[in-house]
């Protein structure tokens, strides 16, 4: 376990106030794709969306998901998880835990809208020195890409839009995604 290093000049620049806000404007514009997406089975090669982001990634091989780390957005209804999302990305900053997507807590790791991926063969968290960095909100993350679950698929060309450089994956292609990363 790595020590915690407090970073104070690392402030947070978006609220989570705010966070919620923005995403109940994209909830609303996209409510209707919304809708219909939790119940595309065929988006899903056959997959319940609700259910895709834990079983394609348990199609993954075992020793390319030991290579990543992971943080899971579940809490709360669709707005306020998309809202944990936002924050996330702005803030560059997670309040809880990372953890291995091969410990026995595996599925509290997948069953989300949202899991956070490191880079492939690093921590989810910054470290310096031998410590994580930590701000105001919780470790500073250094996100590698998104996974997004079946229902939240519409949400994907926003996402891309407001954060060009974070790779969002569908559920079901995470396992094409990971195998190709783990390849590079």
């Amino acid at each position: 376990m790595t020590e915690s290093l407090e970073h104070p000049s690392e402030k947070s620049n978006m609220s989570f106030e705010e966070s919620l806000g923005q995403a109940r404007e994209i909830i609303k514009r996209y409510q209707s794709q919304l809708v219909e997406a939790e119940f595309d089975v065929e988006a899903n090669d056959g997959v319940i969306p609700y259910q895709a982001l834990n079983s394609f990634l348990r199609q993954v091989p075992e020793d390319i998901r030991a290579r990543y780390r992971g943080h899971r957005i579940s809490r709360g209804g669709r707005t306020e998880r998309l809202a944990a999302l936002l924050n996330i990305l702005d803030n560059k900053s997670i309040k809880g835990s990372e953890g291995s997507l091969m410990s026995e807590a595996y599925s509290a790791f997948t069953h989300g809208d949202y899991l956070m991926l490191s880079y492939i063969d690093k921590p989810l968290a910054e470290v310096e020195g031998g410590k994580t960095k930590i701000n105001d909100i919780g470790f500073v993350a250094d996100v590698g890409s998104v996974a997004v679950n079946g229902p939240s698929y519409p949400l994907i060309d926003e996402l891309i839009s407001r954060y060009p450089n974070v790779k969002f994956v569908k559920a079901v292609d995470l396992p094409e995604f990971m195998s190709a990363e783990s390849s590079k």
